[in-house]
């Protein structure tokens, strides 16, 4: 009589391996089904500018003027703490000074234009102000707006309509403009 112990560990494996790779391939098309077929982007044509700056005692007042054709709701705002600093790392929406600001109001890392969730529209600007703790050299905004995608409206940072501004506020902790 001759051993079949090997050939019953052989088909263990195989169908181990079988049932590994059937189990690989339905959690794939699961999974698949998760991820948007195709990305959500801002149109071209969005834009904002920084019109004017001004520096306080612990503070900057920036005035951001919608230039572009779209409407805009909000935008994301970091800062540099070092002029050569080649990243704005330094989250300003957190610093956000509703009481000083014509209108908007922060929230999850975004400044939005205004309270009643209404646009900035295309040649529109407003006023916003931002408490600082520390100098900063350079500030980076990215506009952000609510994109139509498969019936509902989505939210999206237009990272190709980022602007960086050098700035300059001398003798930060002492009014100045």
């Amino acid at each position: 009589m001759e051993s079949k112990k090997g050939v019953s560990e052989v088909v263990g494996y195989v169908l181990l391996i079988t049932f590994g790779i059937v189990l690989a391939v339905l959690v794939y098309g699961y999974l698949r089904t998760y991820i948007p077929s195709e990305e959500i982007s801002c149109p071209d044509g969005v834009s904002l500018f920084v019109q004017d700056y001004s520096c306080g005692a612990n503070s900057i007042n920036i005035t951001i003027k919608n230039n572009g054709k779209f409407n805009v709701e909000g935008y994301f705002i970091h800062a540099t703490r070092t002029p050569d600093q080649p990243i704005a790392t330094l989250d300003l929406s957190k610093s956000f000074n509703r009481v000083l600001s014509d209108d908007g109001f922060n929230t999850t890392g975004v400044v939005y234009f205004h309270i009643d969730t209404s646009s900035l529209v295309p040649n529109e600007e407003i006023f916003h102000s931002f408490d600082l703790d520390s100098v900063i050299y350079s500030l980076e905004i990215i506009p952000a707006r609510f994109q139509q995608s498969e019936n509902s409206l989505r939210f999206v940072s237009c990272g190709e309509a980022r602007i960086r501004e050098v700035i300059s506020c001398e003798g930060f902790g002492s009014e100045e403009s």
